[in-house]
């Protein structure tokens, strides 16, 4: 897209890689983005903070959209007519799926969960629920994926880099808003040479994934889910994920805990959403050990 504007606009255009709807908003607002693809919640929180924001396009579904909102019976509110009804709620506690998103993570996640055994269609959801870390694995996945035989055999994470290392050459340090050519790019100077990956992701997964299939996978589900490792703890984050023939080694920590959850390569089960079951299995990890005095 960047690329295209660039071309049509005459003028340079920089695409930037924001984490999620929070930070577009107040990168908007401050002036270091000039034009934001927003949701419906976002929109608003960008419009009432940032004089003069202007809407230049909004999609034909966009039109159509609507918002629902839902109360148990037991909690005695009456159906309203139209949006002036809400007033009646005041003092009422309110609550979207997803603390930056008026899109449900819950109900993406459960999707996904809940369609493994469909091959028709990918269900992705990264949108505004991701993060820089989500994005990089992405597309490191899609390196992966576009490999005769394996290249990645492990990633550790840092604030603003990943370190990968492969299975020949030293690890590579990538920065983590590198696309999926310039991280083939970087490991092919280290590693040997690197198949290109594709540009478009596939629209089906593989009906019986082989190990190294599933590892490609299990790459790409770490990074369209990693915000869910913070419904266990705040601080929930991921270190590292590691291959060892055909076991996968995921490694998280919030600092004071850590926990390392293990997915089998040979299963021929596709990952769906895995930091879930992480997020619910964490808070019972064994407490780390006290340190010697």
């Amino acid at each position: 897209m960047a690329a295209y504007l660039t071309e049509e606009l005459d003028l340079a255009v920089e695409y930037v890689p924001v984490s999620d709807n929070a930070a577009s908003v107040s990168l908007f607002g401050t002036g270091d983005l000039d034009l934001v693809f927003y949701g419906g919640l976002a929109r608003v929180q960008a419009r009432l903070r940032t004089e003069g924001a202007s809407v230049l396009a909004q999609r034909d579904i966009d039109e159509r959209f609507r918002s629902v909102f839902i109360a148990h019976r037991d909690a005695g509110m009456e159906p309203i007519e139209d949006v002036t009804g809400l007033s009646g709620l005041e003092g009422s506690r309110l609550t979207f799926g997803n603390e930056s998103s008026s899109v449900s993570a819950q109900a993406a996640r459960a999707r996904r969960r809940t369609a493994r055994g469909h091959r028709d269609r990918r269900y992705r959801y990264r949108m505004d629920v991701t993060s820089a870390s989500g994005t990089f694995l992405h597309e490191l996945s899609a390196v992966e994926r576009a490999q005769p035989q394996g290249l990645v055999t492990g990633v550790t994470m840092a604030d603003e880099t990943a370190r990968v290392q492969c299975m020949t050459g030293p690890p590579a340090t990538i920065p983590l808003t590198a696309g999926r050519t310039r991280i083939a790019q970087l490991l092919a100077r280290l590693a040997g040479p690197v198949t290109p990956p594709v540009t478009e992701d596939p629209e089906t997964y593989p009906e019986a994934p082989d190990p190294q299939q599933l590892w490609s996978e299990l790459l790409d589900d770490l990074g369209a889910y990693l915000p869910d490792l913070s419904h266990a703890d705040p601080a929930l984050r991921l270190v590292a994920v590691h291959r060892e023939g055909l076991i996968a080694r995921i490694q998280v920590t919030n600092g004071v805990r850590d926990l390392t959850y293990e997915v089998r390569l040979d299963s021929h089960q596709m990952p769906a959403a895995v930091t879930v079951d992480i997020a619910r299995i964490f808070p019972s990890a064994p407490d780390p050990k006290p340190k010697p005095r």
